[in-house]
């Protein structure tokens, strides 16, 4: 299976499980590379606020439709590389790859 056909399977199915309509579709982005190795979804869209979990290199994010984007801060959804859990959260807006899909 390709990636792209994974990633859309899974997008499909956090769309069933939480209950969005295609109109508050998430995309997925990917994280940029930083010095730190991850970059951290916070709990506000605060620097100093509590890291909730960190998102290594090499995976991605959802953005969240459902809220708006907070000074800089994108609002995320992060479920891991198995699409396990879901952790809404903040990530710095620059630190995430633009082109999302």
């Amino acid at each position: 299976m390709s990636d792209g056909f994974t990633k859309l399977l899974a997008f499909a199915s956090v769309l069933l499980a939480v209950g969005l309509s295609p109109a508050h579709a998430t995309l997925f982005c990917d994280v940029k590379k930083t010095k730190d190795g991850f970059v951290a979804v916070r709990e506000k869209p605060d620097a100093k606020s509590k890291i909730l979990v960190k998102v290594p290199f090499g995976e991605d994010v959802q953005l969240d439709s459902t809220r708006n984007e907070a000074k800089g801060w994108a609002p995320v959804i992060y479920s891991g590389p198995r699409r396990g859990k879901m952790i809404p959260g903040w990530v710095r807006s620059s630190l995430i790859v633009q082109e999302c899909g």
